[in-house]
């Protein structure tokens, strides 16, 4: 967690054209001393074909062909064909595409990239971090007392989680990081739940809260006390939909050093 950041993409396509095209971007430099890693996934479900064009369907990457799916008929019960590839992607933006001739039989399909950024590069901030929206935006500020303790003094953490645009929309979650080996004051958590927190759940590396949207936002704080010594980082906090985890606003892990 103190390097980088990991992220996974699914972008589902289903369609009865000759073709289907997706550009996926990268902002990575590949090959760089992060030791940045890019996995992308093609799992495609032919549903059937119709007899017409050719039996299989080249997936060509960045203009290069990288392999062929054959097609099933259409009273053939298969599968998803899953094709690997992570050497033929370059940085900035790649073209993925299934290439279908004369066939416009129905085909679903998964296009699926994992990799990590640097903290440096992604669009996490230090403290507090806004996310524009179209129509609604997140804004989440995480802010702890003191970063360097003893075993067993209190670390308040103060958190600020609000929807721009609130009305009419679900709940929010937000994920607040804390360092390893602490004891969450349970007696902090219900206060919280005066003011503004819908509800919460303690695991090891972080506190999940539940908040229901309202003008102005959620406003509360809690504590929590390391018991043994550490020099480490935790995960970062973040604040997202409930129904669209993807669009967040992420706070950067911070270090903590307990005596």
């Amino acid at each position: 967690m103190g390097t980088s950041n990991f992220h996974e993409t699914i972008k589902t396509s289903r369609f009865g054209v000759a073709s289907a095209d997706w550009n996926i971007p990268h902002k990575l430099r590949l090959g760089n001393a992060t030791q940045n890693v890019i996995e992308a996934m093609i799992a495609a479900m032919p549903v059937g074909k119709n007899g017409i064009g050719d039996d299989t369907a080249p997936i060509v990457v960045n203009g290069t062909k990288l392999a062929d799916i054959k097609l099933p008929q259409a009273n053939e019960v298969v599968g998803p064909r899953v094709i690997d590839f992570g050497k033929e992607l370059i940085a900035g933006t790649n073209k993925v595409a299934i290439q279908r001739v004369g066939d416009n039989s129905a085909m679903q399909t998964n296009v699926i990239t994992s990799y990590y950024i640097p903290w440096p590069l992604a669009e996490a901030t230090q403290t507090e971090n806004f996310k524009p929206g179209d129509t609604r935006a997140l804004k989440l500020k995480v802010n702890f007392d003191r970063q360097e303790v003893k075993v067993g003094e209190a670390i308040a953490c103060r958190v600020e989680a609000e929807r721009i645009g609130f009305a009419g929309y679900g709940m929010m979650i937000a994920e607040i990081g804390m360092p390893p080996g602490v004891e969450v004051d349970r007696e902090s958590l219900e206060e919280a739940k005066q003011t503004g927190v819908d509800g919460y759940e303690v695991q090891p590396d972080r506190v999940v809260f539940y908040l229901w949207p309202s003008a102005g936002g959620s406003k509360f704080q809690f504590i929590f006390r390391p018991r043994f010594g550490i020099n480490a980082m935790s995960p970062p906090s973040i604040l997202y939909d409930y129904y669209n985890p993807e669009a967040n606003a992420a706070v950067f892990p911070l270090r903590f050093n307990v005596q």
